[in-house]
Formats: structure tokens, C-alpha cells, sequence
């Protein structure tokens, strides 16, 4: 049924909360793992910000994919650069996955207004199914 999930990473422990979902199930279907990251650009002195946002992003990457592969999944690092909603649509549409496993903090009211909510503007772009967990601030 699945056999590809993407896992979107913004680098927090609280987006790494996806992990044993996405690994429960990439290990029921023996599917493959797609971990992505969509970094940010710096701006330092005589560096193209771009190669510095992806070295960052690939370093991280790497070692969340190293404990995939201590569990024997089967994992890929991907790094886009842009609207992390935007770069997380077209990954999943490029690498045709069946799942996105992605966490929420779960923000409401003016907050959520304020500091937007990546999941669910990626829930009203992709017909492809999400898997939605719910963080918290404890």
C-alpha cells in the first residue's frame, strides 16, 4: 500500500516526534523513507548562502538517517531550498510518495494566524494522504 513515505524535517525535536510513525510504517510495508529538509538560507561573508543552508541541512539529515539505517530501513535525504509548503508539495509529487508524515505544534486562534501552520496548508495542496501528529510544549 505504501511505498514511499516522506518525512519533512524543519530540524526541531518536535518535527523528529514523526519518526517511529513514519518508521512503524515504512517497516509494516517495507517501504522507502524520504527525509527533507527545506532549509533556510544565511547571509555569510563571502559564502553563497545557498551551499551554506544546504551543507547544514545535509549534515542534519545524516544523522537522522543514521538511525534509520540502524534500524534497517531503507532512507533518502533530499534538501529544497524555498516555501517550505511549496518545496514539501513538490517533493512529494516529484518522488510520487503515498504518505506524508508530517508533526504539528497543534497552535489555535491568533497564534496559529500569526505563525501560520505549514501542515495544514500542505493538507489543502496535495491529494496525497497525511499522516498528522499533534506535538506539545511538554
Amino acid at each position: 500500500m505504501y511505498r514511499t513515505v516522506l518525512v519533512p524535517l524543519d530540524g526541531s525535536p518536535e518535527s523528529e516526534t514523526v519518526l517511529p510513525h513514519a518508521e512503524a510504517i515504512a517497516q509494516a510495508f517495507d517501504a522507502e523513507v524520504i527525509l527533507l529538509r527545506v532549509a533556510f538560507t544565511h547571509d555569510v561573508e563571502g559564502v553563497d548562502p545557498r551551499t551554506t543552508g544546504e551543507d547544514l541541512a545535509q549534515q542534519y539529515l545524516a544523522q537522522v538517517q543514521r538511525l534509520e539505517r540502524e534500524k534497517n530501513l531503507r532512507s533518502r535525504v533530499l534538501v529544497r531550498f524555498g516555501d517550505p509548503v511549496e518545496a514539501i508539495v513538490s517533493c512529494a509529487n516529484e518522488e510520487q510518495a503515498d504518505l506524508i508524515v508530517l508533526a504539528t505544534h497543534g497552535r489555535t486562534g491568533l497564534q496559529r494566524l500569526l505563525e501560520g501552520n505549514v501542515a495544514e496548508a500542505v493538507r489543502h495542496k496535495t491529494p496525497i494522504p497525511l499522516l498528522l501528529t499533534r506535538t506539545t510544549d511538554e
